[in-house]
């Protein structure tokens, strides 16, 4: 069975899901409604995945980024895609999708740097992010599927 493990922070303008573990047709949907529910209300027009503990992804999780690319980008909205590394970045890169989603390589960072306040201002820095700091949202907390 496949596992995934989602944490999801909201600041005031946009949101940051960190993705743990594989994201496949068993993980596809339950990651889509996280994300759009935070930003189903246009309160979040900027929506982060970090990738950087995502360790696959197949054609349904590609499907299902892109689709989130684009429904952000009718309503003026951004997907950022940060710290995709691995199998996860060759996949982007051979499908030519790396030249088409918004993707930041926060090197240096920490993963997690949203959850460090010294670290906020050098995230929004480096993902061209103009919000206030993002502080962790208990109501949203972490997910798991699978």
């Amino acid at each position: 069975m496949t596992q995934l493990r989602c944490e999801r922070f909201v600041g005031d303008d946009y949101g940051v899901i960190a993705l743990i573990g594989d994201i496949d047709l068993n993980t596809t949907d339950p990651i889509r409604r996280a994300a759009l529910e935070m930003v189903g209300g246009a309160h979040t027009p900027v929506l982060v995945v970090d990738c950087s503990r995502l360790t696959f992804v197949d054609s349904t999780g590609i499907g299902m980024l892109v689709g989130l690319h684009k429904r952000l980008a009718m309503t003026g909205g951004q997907l950022i895609l940060a710290n995709v590394a691995g199998p996860c970045a060759e996949v982007l890169r051979l499908t030519g999708l790396d030249a088409v989603l918004d993707i930041h390589w926060m090197d240096g960072e920490p993963a997690s740097p949203w959850l460090d306040a010294a670290n906020v201002d050098a995230m929004r820095d480096a993902l061209g992010v103009v919000a206030p700091a993002i502080t962790a949202d208990a109501a949203a907390g972490p997910l798991s599927f699978g």
